[in-house]
C-alpha cells in the first residue's frame, strides 16, 4: 500500500501521522493491526494484554538487514528491507513453532514442498 500511495503521491511516509505523534508509517499500520486485530481474527483480546492468545514474533536483530538499525527504527526496517530470515522465533497460540530459525517439523515440510513442486514443474 505504502509503494503504491508513493508513487501516486511522488512522496514517502505516506502512511504516516507525524502531527498525531507516529512519524513511521509502519508504527502506524501495526498500531492499527493490533486495535482491529482481535475483531478480525474473532478473538475476545488481541495484544500484549491477559487474556490474549499467546503469539509472538522474535525478530533477529543479527539478520543482514537489521545490523546498525536503531531500536526505534526495526519496525520499518522489517517492513520495508525485506530481511530474508527476519524471525528468530514465533510463538503460536503460546507453542513454539519456530526456534533460533528451525521448524518444528520441517524436514518433513520441506520435504512435502519439494515434492510438490516436482509434481507442478512435471505437468508443465
Amino acid at each position: 500500500m505504502e509503494y503504491g500511495q508513493r508513487l501516486v503521491l511522488r512522496q514517502r511516509n505516506v502512511g504516516a501521522a507525524p502531527d498525531a505523534g507516529a512519524p513511521s508509517t509502519a508504527a502506524c499500520w501495526f498500531d492499527a493491526a493490533v486495535a482491529s486485530g482481535a475483531a478480525a481474527a474473532g478473538e475476545p483480546a488481541w495484544g500484549l494484554v491477559e487474556g490474549a492468545r499467546a503469539d509472538a514474533l522474535v525478530a533477529d536483530s543479527g539478520a543482514a538487514a537489521l545490523l546498525g538499525v536503531p531500536a526505534g527504527r526495526t519496525l520499518d526496517a522489517l517492513v520495508f528491507s525485506s530481511p530474508s530470515r527476519p524471525w528468530r522465533d514465533v510463538l503460536v497460540a503460546g507453542r513454539w513453532a519456530v526456534r533460533d530459525h528451525r521448524i518444528d517439523g520441517e524436514a518433513r515440510i520441506v520435504g512435502a514442498f519439494a515434492a510438490a513442486m516436482h509434481d507442478l514443474w512435471r505437468d508443465s
